[in-house]
């Protein structure tokens, strides 16, 4: 990525570069890049910064105060550091790649405002119910587990849904089950 930062390249420039793994429709395969192309398209639908957009439609009114555009070289007052491990001993873990690209940003957030999210969300606070029946119908089967099915960013398992994300030093997980009317989170 620091290759796009010394000749000065467009990050759009440079996906529309990379060959095509796939028909679309056809496989599935998890891309970072997918979720940042989206922000892109937002910012030009919306005509305002991503980070504009989604404290105005979600981060204000949900009381979203700990939770914002992921940059590890802004001072973040509280911010956790993730650690990795390295010849048997514990180091600061690298900066995610991505955030070395000017693009839309990852988030970062804390359990209590990720609660208030999922409450909204799964409450149908947030999307229709004809969107959230198009999130969680089963897509495609995922590689790693052909048990496994793909929503729109949900993972559906028999009988939970699970969306996740990690970068370096960082995972964190929501779990829902649907007859239990509840999150389990694992951050």
């Amino acid at each position: 990525m620091s290759k796009l930062n010394v000749e000065q390249r467009s990050f759009l420039t440079y996906l529309a570069e990379q060959d095509q793994l796939f028909t679309p429709g056809e496989q599935w395969s998890y891309s970072s890049t997918g979720f940042l192309i989206c922000g892109y398209i937002l910012e030009q639908v919306s005509g305002i910064t991503l980070d504009s957009l989604l404290n105005q439609l979600f981060f204000t009114p949900l009381n979203m105060q700990n939770t914002g555009p992921d940059n590890p070289r802004t001072i973040n007052y509280g911010r956790a550091y993730g650690h990795s491990k390295e010849s048997g001993k514990y180091i600061n873990a690298d900066n995610d790649k991505l955030s070395e690209v000017e693009a839309p940003r990852e988030l970062f957030s804390t359990v209590w405002d990720l609660n208030k999210w999922c409450e909204a969300l799964l409450n149908g606070n947030i999307l229709s119910q004809e969107s959230m029946q198009k999130m969680f119908k089963p897509y495609l089967s995922v590689s790693f587990d052909p048990s496994l099915k793909y929503g729109y960013g949900w993972f559906l398992g028999h009988h939970y849904r699970l969306i996740g994300g990690g970068t370096p030093g960082f995972r964190s997980e929501i779990w829902q089950y649907p007859e239990l009317l509840g999150c389990r989170y694992c951050v």
